[in-house]
């Protein structure tokens, strides 16, 4: 779909945000990546910051960033760098949660 409304928005397209549910893990949920034409200048991000981390499946993130590396890779496009988000932004999150989302952005950045 990206591939379609960058060939036809009439203008730049310098961002997009891409949904990944918490719990997935599943190659084929990636696999549209391979498909993806658009060059780097459009910022791609992923939402893989998981809102309660506690209920994830260890191993999930790192998985989910994994899969992503490689249907870019295999993408007209080519590798690129991209950036995370949280699954649906956070707006909806308590004012307590938020220190604990900074954190996971800024650990899942730092690779761990």
């Amino acid at each position: 779909m990206l591939n379609a409304v960058a060939a036809a928005a009439g203008r730049t397209v310098s961002f997009v945000s891409f949904t990944v549910p918490q719990d997935q893990r599943a190659e084929s949920y990636f696999a549209p990546l391979a498909g993806l034409a658009t060059g780097p200048g459009i910022e791609l991000n992923f939402g893989i910051v998981p809102y309660h981390p506690g209920n994830q499946a260890a191993g999930t993130t790192g998985d989910q960033a994994r899969l992503i590396d490689a249907a870019l890779a295999d993408s007209p496009g080519g590798t690129r760098e991209w950036g995370i988000c949280t699954e649906c932004g956070m707006g909806r999150a308590g004012r307590e949660e938020m220190p604990v989302l900074l954190d996971l952005h800024r650990q899942i950045l730092a690779g761990g």
